[in-house]
């Protein structure tokens, strides 16, 4: 996933900083990347020299990967998914659980609803379909920026909330997991606005009496 939003960033103008422990992945993405302009090397170099970082390792705490200072100030993107169980509240989510470890970061939960093919589809194409994609995070400015990127791949950016409504978002991809199993990988969310009725003919809406 990370190598596909990654290089489709990088068509957009961006400069994209590619990081693994393993070099014949790298390799492999250079290879694929053919004359963009991208860079690769190890994990820590890629925080070293990233303002954003999309986070892909599932389970895995970003302390893990290198120490809690080289987070200070990045913003770091998670998409995974927990595919265990669902969530019950924002402590039990996986975004949650990253900002608790880098909290000098600022994690903004996006991309972890739609498939890795999703992001090889012409921009063109998924504005066409109004395609949605949901984020949410605590920071105005990196919410500000994430909202950019996921614009850049032409999908419609939908906030969500604090990042308390990660473990939502995470409920969300067991949904559209489902649904992919039954209609294809290329299937998105879609938020549609219409107008208020002009005139409530069958009561409209009542405050309920349960408590």
């Amino acid at each position: 996933m990370g190598r596909t939003i990654g290089l489709n960033w990088a068509t957009k103008g961006h400069n994209v900083f590619f990081g693994h422990r393993r070099p014949e992945m790298l390799e492999t993405i250079e290879n694929i990347a053919g004359d963009l302009p991208i860079k690769t090397g190890t994990d820590r170099e890629a925080i070293l020299n990233s303002d954003v970082i999309l986070y892909c390792l599932r389970n895995t705490l970003p302390s893990a990967i290198a120490e809690k200072e080289l987070w200070n100030g990045k913003i770091v993107v998670d998409l995974n998914n927990n595919w265990e169980s669902l969530k019950t509240s924002g402590a039990e989510s996986l975004a949650y659980n990253y900002q608790q470890d880098i909290p000098g970061a600022q994690v903004v939960k996006a991309f972890n609803n739609h498939a890795q093919e999703l992001f090889e589809t012409d921009a063109d194409v998924l504005r066409n379909a109004n395609a949605g994609s949901f984020y949410c995070g605590d920071n105005t400015a990196a919410n500000a920026i994430v909202s950019g990127l996921i614009s850049d791949i032409g999908l419609v950016p939908i906030y969500s909330g604090p990042l308390s409504n990660a473990y939502i978002l995470e409920n969300m991809g067991h949904l559209i997991k489902t649904l992919m199993q039954e209609r294809g990988l290329m299937i998105s969310y879609a938020l549609t606005t219409f107008p208020e009725p002009t005139a409530y003919k069958f009561g409209g809406r009542v405050a309920s009496t349960i408590k």
